[in-house]
C-alpha cells in the first residue's frame, strides 16, 4: 500500500468511526470508558502495523510522519484556542492554586514514586526523558471523562465547576511543562542551552507572525470551509517548523492556538466551526499511535505507571485540597474521580515518541494505553457510584 492510499484509509477509518460513534448509545460503565477514550481505535492501529498485518508498513509510517505532526500540532492547538487570557479571569483564585498545586505534586511524587519503585523494588533500570514524559502524562486528568459525568448525572454544581476547569487548565499546564523540558532534555543530549532556546524561539515566532497573517485573513469575508482550510495551512506551516526543529508539536500547535484566542474577535466562533474536526483528528491520532505502539512484556513499567501514578494521583489531591479554605473543600477521595487519563497523555509520550523515535519511547505508548483502559474505568465507575451519591 502506498503512502497516499494510508493516508486516505486512515482518514475514511477516523471520519466514519466519528459518525458511528455519535449514534451509538452505551449502557455499561466500562464499555462507555472504553468508547469515550477510542482505545478500539490503538487496537486497530496496531492490528493494520508492521506487528500484525503490516497494512502499514515501516516506510509507510516513516512518511506519515506529516500527518502526524498535524494530528498532533491539532491537539495542542484546540486546546490553546479554548485559552482566553481575559476569560480566565472569571474563575476563582481558589481553582488555579488547587489546579497548580496539583499537577506539580502529582509530577515530582510520579517521577519519585517511579524511581523507587523501578530502582529499589523491581532493580530495573529507566532513562530519566522516558521517565519524566511518563510523569508528566501521568499528571494529567481526562476532561471527556468527567464531562461524561456532569453531563449523564446530577453533580453539585460547585464540584462539577472545579472538576471541569481543572481538567482543561491541567492540559494547558502540561503542554506547557513539555516546552520546559525540552530544554532540560536538550541538554541531557549535550546540545547547547543557546541552540534549544534559539528552536523553542524560532517556534513560537512563526507561531505569532501565522496568528498574525490569521488575524489580516479574518478581515475579510470568508467562509467556513474557506476558514477551516487558513487554518490548516498555517497549523501545517507551524507544525513543520517544529517538526524541522525538533521541538514538541504539541507545544507549537499551542502557542497558535493561544495566539489566535487572545488576538482576534473570531476565537470562539472558529472554535465552534472547526470542532466538528475534533473527533475525526482525535481517531487519526489514536489510529496512528497503534500503529506505532511496541508492545514488549513490560509488566513491570505497566505495574508501576499504574500503582505510581494511582498513588501520586490520591495524595496529590489530598494534598492539593488543603489550599481550598475549610467550608470548601470537596468531600471524598477526589484522586481516583481524576486518575481517568484521556487522549492527552496518549499525545503526549506520542509527541516524544516523534521527536525521540525508537523501542523505549515506543514502548511507552504501550504503557499508557494499558494504564488507560483499566484507570479511566476506575475512574468512571467512582465517579458515577460514589462520587455523585454524596
Amino acid at each position: 500500500m502506498t503512502s497516499l492510499l494510508s493516508i486516505v484509509l486512515i482518514v475514511l477509518l477516523a471520519f466514519v468511526g466519528s459518525t458511528i460513534f455519535k449514534k451509538i448509545k452505551i449502557r455499561s460503565t466500562f464499555l462507555e470508558s472504553i468508547a469515550y477514550t477510542g482505545m478500539l481505535y490503538i487496537i486497530l492501529g496496531y492490528i493494520l502495523s508492521p506487528e500484525v498485518f503490516n497494512v502499514f508498513d515501516d516506510t509507510i509510517l516513516k512518511n506519515l510522519n506529516i500527518l502526524f505532526a498535524l494530528v498532533l500540532g491539532w491537539a495542542g492547538f484546540l486546546v490553546g484556542l479554548q485559552a482566553k487570557f481575559s476569560g480566565m479571569r472569571r474563575f476563582p483564585s481558589m481553582y488555579f492554586r488547587y489546579t497548580v498545586t496539583n499537577i506539580i505534586l502529582i509530577f515530582f511524587l510520579s517521577v519519585v514514586g517511579f524511581w523507587f519503585l523501578l530502582k529499589m523494588v523491581f532493580h530495573v533500570q529507566m532513562e530519566t526523558p522516558n521517565m519524566l514524559i511518563l510523569a508528566l502524562a501521568g499528571a494529567i486528568t481526562s476532561p471527556i471523562m468527567l464531562a461524561v459525568v456532569v453531563r449523564d448525572n446530577r453533580v453539585q454544581a460547585r464540584l462539577a465547576h472545579l472538576l471541569q476547569f481543572q481538567a482543561a487548565f491541567d492540559n494547558l499546564l502540561g503542554i506547557v511543562t513539555i516546552g520546559f523540558l525540552e530544554i532540560g532534555l536538550g541538554l541531557y543530549k549535550q546540545e547547547s542551552f543557546g541552540m534549544v532556546l534559539t528552536d523553542i524561539s524560532m517556534v513560537i515566532i512563526v507561531a505569532l507572525l501565522s496568528g498574525g497573517i490569521y488575524t489580516w485573513l479574518s478581515k475579510h469575508k470568508m467562509s467556513e470551509e474557506e476558514e477551516t482550510l487558513y487554518i490548516i495551512g498555517l497549523l501545517m506551516v507551524v507544525v513543520g517548523t517544529a517538526l524541522y526543529l525538533g521541538v514538541s508539536l504539541l507545544f507549537a500547535g499551542l502557542i497558535f492556538g493561544l495566539v489566535l484566542a487572545n488576538s482576534t474577535k473570531r476565537a470562539r466562533s472558529l472554535y465552534r466551526n472547526i470542532q466538528q474536526l475534533e473527533k475525526p483528528m482525535y481517531i487519526l491520532l489514536l489510529v496512528l499511535a497503534g500503529a506505532n505502539m511496541n508492545i514488549q512484556p513490560a509488566y513491570i513499567l505497566i505495574i508501576v505507571f499504574f500503582v505510581g501514578r494511582f498513588g501520586a494521583k490520591i495524595l496529590g489531591e489530598w494534598v492539593a485540597n488543603l489550599t481550598i479554605k475549610k467550608g470548601e473543600r470537596h468531600h471524598g477521595w477526589l484522586g481516583i474521580a481524576n486518575i481517568g487519563m484521556g487522549g492527552l497523555p496518549l499525545a503526549i509520550v506520542l509527541d516524544f515518541y516523534v521527536m525521540n523515535p525508537g523501542p523505549g519511547s515506543g514502548l511507552l505508548i504501550f504503557v499508557v494505553f494499558i494504564t488507560i483502559v483499566f484507570q479511566d474505568g476506575i475512574a468512571l465507575n467512582y465517579l458515577k457510584g460514589r462520587l455523585i451519591r454524596k
